[in-house]
């Protein structure tokens, strides 16, 4: 099965190196999703049905006012 991981990052560059590794991973099968903002990644969440995911953010999201 076919995991899918929704990356919130708004930093370029720290999204290349993290989609980098992700790609050169062979433990499993998984989609990623790239989003810059906080209030994109609960839209996408919000907006999915019931499948599996993995969310990873950085350290700061900043509350859906502050987006």
């Amino acid at each position: 099965m076919s995991r899918h991981i929704l990356l919130i990052q708004d930093d370029a560059a720290a999204a290349k190196t993290i989609l980098d590794a992700l790609s050169n991973s062979t433990d499993e099968s998984f989609q990623v999703e790239w989003v810059r903002r906080c209030s994109e990644g609960l839209e996408r969440l919000a907006g999915t049905e019931r499948r599996e995911h993995t969310v990873t953010t950085p350290t700061y999201c900043p509350r859906r006012s502050e987006a």
